[in-house]
């Protein structure tokens, strides 16, 4: 299986409705937890509704229209509520007329095929109705969120999404692997990343990033012009959003808030060493994976001068890296792709005092990446600095250079 490899699929499906026609099994939840439709009963399932209603009304963002896409992953996990993949768009209400339209039922749900032909004869090539003969492309922010993500937290995210509504831009707002709802039955939303083995954790942002880039083959087919695609990913959306960079060519801009790179640094250097070391489950130790890191240097000096094309776990094509036994770690590490983008479309965004990515890790990342532009903030590790005012004009003077 290759790694973060997406080429399209021959017959691409995908649905997509209004968010108040949005079916309210898919965002039951009580208390970040989520239920079964088959537990329910008639007292929870009104007080479910009553909280949808409520998580609703909170990510309703003024001057824009939410949509709600879904579709199979690429990568298939085998638990099916995190295989079927669930992403919010929200479009300026003046852009609503760029969306292409279902010509029979008049609704947003629909199919489409990947060749570029249509079900509907006469019609824009992979789409229904053209309801708007404007060539605009849309400029769309992909936001990529951090661990544990739940609904009823999602205020600062909702307040990037309003500012970027009014900077002119749409938002997809991607459900990560394991959140939100995609949540397995009786777990909070991201709780079971934090027990994972690192194959595991390969799997998830394997998983991650090819939902990202189908999600953009699923955009491609929802405009008449194909939009210009941006992404901002925080904390572990951060490094979604920047693997995904490195491999998806239609992004044109990035914006990483608060991440790092290299594991040994992460994980067993921060506070996130309490959290690892308590759920630990098949994972190395400290001094074990600082001999495992020992080695990171020589094998990124070597995947760097071969920058091969396409890559997976066993990396049989290239004998020189196949070598280093404990390669599953170093092929989700962000510092391992840096080298693969442009550091003028990259923006960092870090905190002085985050106490999840210590400032070495900041540091490797930023020098992997070319020196990007670097903003600062007197802050901690947390979602409010997507309510910095400076933070924000920062970011939407970056993305409209």
């Amino acid at each position: 299986m290759l790694l973060y490899e997406y080429a399209g699929e021959k017959d691409l499906k995908f649905s997509i409705s209004d968010a108040e026609e949005f079916s309210p099994e898919i965002l039951k939840i009580n208390s970040g937890i989520i239920n079964s439709k088959e537990n329910y009963s008639k007292d929870s399932e009104e007080n479910s509704m009553g909280n949808n209603s409520k998580n609703r009304s909170e990510n309703h963002i003024e001057d824009s229209v939410r949509y709600i896409i879904e579709f199979e992953s690429p990568f298939k996990s085998g638990i099916d509520i995190n295989d079927r993949v669930c992403a919010e768009l929200f479009l300026p209400a003046d852009k609503k007329s760029l969306l292409v339209k279902d010509k029979d039922s008049g609704k947003n749900t629909r199919t489409r095929e990947a060749n570029g032909t249509s079900k509907y004869p006469g019609t824009h090539a992979g789409s229904g109705e053209i309801v708007s003969n404007n060539n605009e492309a849309l400029k769309i922010i992909i936001l990529i969120h951090g661990y544990g993500c739940r609904e009823g937290r999602r205020r600062n995210y909702n307040y990037f999404i309003k500012n970027a509504i009014k900077n002119n831009y749409a938002v997809l707002f991607l459900h990560l692997p394991y959140h939100l709802s995609r949540t397995p039955e009786g777990e909070k939303s991201g709780s079971r990343i934090k027990a994972f083995t690192q194959e595991e954790t390969l799997n998830a942002y394997n998983q991650s990033v090819l939902d990202v880039r189908k999600l953009i083959d699923v955009c491609n087919r929802l405009f008449p012009v194909q939009p210009d695609y941006f992404i901002c990913g925080l904390s572990l959306g951060g490094i979604v959003a920047m693997i995904t960079t490195a491999w998806e060519p239609l992004i044109k801009k990035a914006v990483f808030l608060q991440i790092g790179g290299n594991w040994n640094e992460i994980y067993y250097k921060s506070t996130l060493n309490l959290l690892y070391l308590a759920n630990y489950k098949g994972r190395s130790k400290k001094e074990e994976l600082e001999q495992i890191y020992s080695e990171y240097p020589e094998f990124l000096e070597k995947y760097k001068k071969i920058n091969p094309r396409e890559i997976d776990l066993e990396m049989s094509n290239y004998p020189d890296l196949s070598r280093y036994s404990q390669r599953v770690w170093f092929l989700s590490d962000p510092l391992t792709f840096a080298h693969k983008i442009n550091p003028d479309r990259v923006l960092m965004i870090n905190s002085l005092h985050d106490i999840h990515f210590p400032k070495k890790s900041i540091e490797l990342l930023h020098e992997e990446l070319g020196r990007p532009r670097i903003y600062w903030t007197n802050d901690f590790h947390t979602t409010l600095i997507l309510r910095q005012e400076g933070v924000l004009k920062t970011i939407f003077d970056f993305l409209g250079k």
